[in-house]
């Protein structure tokens, strides 16, 4: 997966592995490998300051969690909020999440909507775990509702 960076290399380590998280939905422990151009290998990453602009930084996920981001549906929506991010978007003003405690305000956000997806989660939901409700708005006017994920929005 590509994932673009408006804001360049953050300054550190953390905070690379914040914003992957934020786009990829990565939750739990996970390290950070970067291609070594004088080796040609990878390298655990210790400092932002080792990749290169448009360098490859690989995720790794210990085993045990690994099959907790195998599922299509989580795939599908990290590439769509990196196909957002490459072409300079906000993945969040495109996909707006919200949890089902408290619906007055989420219907408020909805009816200010001009045009987006919106995405329920049940409370304490898991990153690979199917939402409540999913749904695309237009001009506030909920048009879809009942869909199965993001992707299936999208399509």
């Amino acid at each position: 997966m590509k994932l673009i960076l408006p804001s360049g290399i953050p300054d550190s380590v953390d905070n690379l592995k914040f914003e992957i998280q934020k786009h990829c939905g990565i939750e739990g422990e996970f390290r950070l490998q970067y291609m070594d151009n004088d080796f040609d290998q990878f390298m655990n990453l210790t400092s932002t300051a080792d990749i290169q602009d448009k360098g490859t930084v690989k995720v790794i996920i210990p085993s045990e969690q690994s099959t907790q981001y195998d599922s299509i549906e989580t795939r599908r929506a990290c590439s769509l909020q990196a196909l957002a991010l490459y072409l300079n978007e906000d993945p969040e003003e495109l996909v707006k999440e919200y949890g089902s405690k408290n619906p007055d305000e989420t219907r408020r956000d909805l009816d200010e909507t001009i045009i987006g997806i919106y995405v329920i989660k049940h409370p304490g939901a898991d990153v690979d775990q199917l939402p409540e409700d999913v749904g695309i708005i237009v001009e506030g006017v909920e048009v879809l509702h009942g869909l199965r994920d993001v992707a299936t929005a999208c399509a």
